[in-house]
């Protein structure tokens, strides 16, 4: 049996988002739509790192 959602929900009682390696982004909060927000700030974030360590930034 797997652990992942198990840790998944534990890690969401404290955080408002995780990633598993895998398998995606899973997002937790009192409406679909802060979900979302969550989860394109977290992807925005994702992005500019990435760009950053390309540049050489990080």
């Amino acid at each position: 049996m797997t652990r992942s959602p198990r840790m998944v929900a534990e890690v969401l009682m404290d955080y408002p988002i995780v990633v598993v390696r895998g398998h995606g982004v899973y997002a937790c909060a009192d409406s679909l739509n802060l979900a979302y927000k969550w989860t394109c700030s977290l992807e925005l974030s994702a992005k500019t790192a990435f760009i950053a360590h390309q540049a050489g930034k990080i």
